[in-house]
């Protein structure tokens, strides 16, 4: 089990050597670098993540099994889960240009409008996973929202360190808060 990113590629190591039977990589930038040396080895590869998706077209076609999240799905799940919750209006809050995150929104947008439930949508400036920047642009658009009361109010971030940090904060300072 790998992200393909170990210290000194000491995957490839482990790989020329026989060591393993076989490869399970999780979400990796150089996913086509650790195929190729698996390839090179007749080393089994499976990968785990959204992010090999994006091979699935391209010229180097996957030969090996993706196991990845149905995003869509999981935001449908996630305004349903809010709605038992009896929220009355939804927020979600998430960067653009990540397709997941766009993804979850369809998934969460479809699952509202089918239901009658008022969605609001903030999109944070970042553009990048890095979870610092995020949970700074989150507190920045919260800190702009005309809500009295968030006890009706369900919030869907669409990257968990955002959802943990923003919660960390309303749990301090309001009594009910649906993330």
């Amino acid at each position: 089990l790998t992200t393909g990113t170990l210290e000194n590629n000491q995957y490839k190591k482990i790989i020329q050597q026989n060591q393993v039977d076989g490869v399970i990589l999780l979400n990796s930038s150089n996913y086509l670098e650790v195929l190729d040396t698996c390839r090179n080895h007749n080393i089994a590869l499976i990968g785990i993540g959204t992010g090999f998706q994006k091979y699935a077209n391209s010229e180097n076609k996957l030969e090996t099994p993706i196991i990845s999240i149905d995003n869509i799905t999981a935001g449908k799940n996630a305004a349903a889960f809010l709605h038992r919750k009896n929220v009355k209006n939804l927020l979600f809050f998430s960067a653009k240009g990540i397709q997941s995150f766009t993804d979850r929104l369809l998934g969460f947008e479809t699952y509202a409008k089918e239901n009658g439930l008022p969605l609001k949508k903030y999109f944070l400036a970042t553009q990048s996973y890095n979870s610092h920047l995020y949970v700074k642009d989150a507190f920045e658009l919260i800190s702009q929202l005309d809500i009295p009361d968030f006890s009706s109010v369900g919030i869907f971030f669409s990257y968990d360190d955002i959802g943990l940090g923003i919660y960390k904060f309303f749990e301090k300072n309001f009594k009910q808060l649906h993330c």
